[in-house]
C-alpha cells in the first residue's frame, strides 16, 4: 500500500524490512498501545494493521489495526428484536508521541498528524465496508482522553445508538476484551 502526495506511506507489517527496529522505537505514551505493534502486528492473524511510515522510512508516524465486527440493536415491535449489522472495529489507533498536537504541513487545512491521518485511514475503511464487505458501522473503543478526537470525526457512544447503557454493553463485552476496560464504546454510521 502507499499514499500519493503524502509525507506518509502505508505498509502491513510484513511489508517493512526493519518493522522490528521501527517498531521497537515507537512510542505513543500508552504501553498497551505500544505492547500490540512490538508483540502483535506481526504475526496477529485476527486483525489487519496498517503502518503509516514517514517518508523516508525511518519512523513510524502511526498505526491503526481494525478487523470485522457486528454491532447489535434491539428494536422493540410485536416482540423484541436483536439484529446485528455488519461493522469493522478498530481495535488500536496510535500516533507517536512525537507526532502529538503537531500540525500536518501538506493539509490545506489547519489539521493535526493524528486527525490527518486517522481521517485518510477511515476513509480507506469507508471503502472496504462499502465495496468489499458492506459493513453500516465503523466502532471503536476509545481509551479514557480520546473521546473528543472520536466525537470530532464524527463517532458517538453506544448509549447514544441503543438503550442500553454503556456499563451494560462493556460488561457484556468485557468477558472477551480485557484491553476494553475504562475504554467507551463508540459508533460511526456510514452512509
Amino acid at each position: 500500500m502507499s499514499s500519493s502526495q503524502q509525507k506518509f506511506s502505508i505498509y502491513y507489517p510484513h511489508e517493512l524490512e526493519n518493522f522490528d527496529r521501527l517498531s521497537a522505537s515507537f512510542d505513543c505514551g500508552n504501553l498497551m498501545l505500544n505492547y500490540y505493534l512490538t508483540s502483535n502486528a506481526l504475526t496477529d492473524t485476527e486483525h489487519t494493521t496498517w503502518i503509516f511510515v514517514n517518508s523516508d522510512k525511518t519512523q513510524i508516524i502511526a498505526y491503526i489495526s481494525f478487523q470485522c465486527s457486528g454491532l447489535t440493536t434491539r428494536t422493540h415491535n410485536q416482540k423484541q428484536w436483536h439484529i446485528t449489522s455488519p461493522a469493522i472495529q478498530i481495535n488500536f489507533f496510535a500516533l507517536d508521541s512525537q507526532y502529538h498536537h503537531r500540525k500536518y504541513p501538506i493539509a490545506v487545512e489547519s489539521i493535526n498528524y493524528s486527525s490527518f491521518i486517522f481521517k485518510y485511514a477511515l476513509n480507506l475503511l469507508i471503502d472496504i465496508a462499502h465495496y468489499t464487505i458492506a459493513a453500516k458501522y465503523i466502532t471503536v473503543y476509545a481509551v479514557p482522553g480520546s473521546e473528543n478526537f472520536y466525537r470530532r470525526n464524527y463517532f458517538r457512544t453506544y448509549a447514544e445508538f441503543t438503550t442500553a447503557s454503556v456499563d451494560k454493553i462493556k460488561t457484556a463485552i468485557a468477558d472477551n476484551w480485557d484491553f476494553i476496560d475504562h475504554c467507551l464504546p463508540m459508533y460511526l454510521a456510514i452512509n
